[in-house]
């Protein structure tokens, strides 16, 4: 629990950066409160930090390097689904879903799992997520 705290503290000291340490000390905060560190509600967490949330989660279950069995992608949008509102951003999810769904890397093409790197989705995803 305490690397966010750690890695915002080392992200901080760096000249231009704070936002980013914003960023990286709530995205373990939860829509309902039972985050950690500051057990932020809601809006309460920032935007960036809920979006990180999301595609962290979304990374987690499909991942093959997650600390468990790697999801396929219409798997991991069933358990985005059911924890979105409570500890995800409801509208978030939503619109990772659509997105990655339109865009179609990382998910089912052609009824075969397709690869995309992690930095490239993740880059692709907060642009888009981020837009009104």
């Amino acid at each position: 629990r305490r690397h966010c705290q750690d890695g915002a503290a080392l992200v901080g000291r760096l000249d231009g950066y704070g936002p980013v340490a914003q960023i990286i000390l709530y995205h373990h905060e939860r829509i309902d409160g039972t985050g950690y560190p500051a057990g932020l509600i809601g809006r309460e967490i920032p935007q960036l930090a809920r979006i990180i949330a999301v595609c962290e989660t979304y990374d987690a279950l499909t991942g093959r390097d997650s600390y468990r069995t790697a999801v396929t992608p219409v798997e991991a949008f069933a358990e985005l689904r059911r924890v979105a509102g409570r500890q995800l951003d409801a509208d978030l999810v939503d619109r990772l879903i659509v997105l990655l769904q339109r865009d179609g890397r990382g998910l089912l093409v052609s009824g075969e799992v397709q690869d995309a790197t992690a930095d490239a989705a993740f880059t692709r995803l907060a642009q888009a997520m981020a837009e009104p």
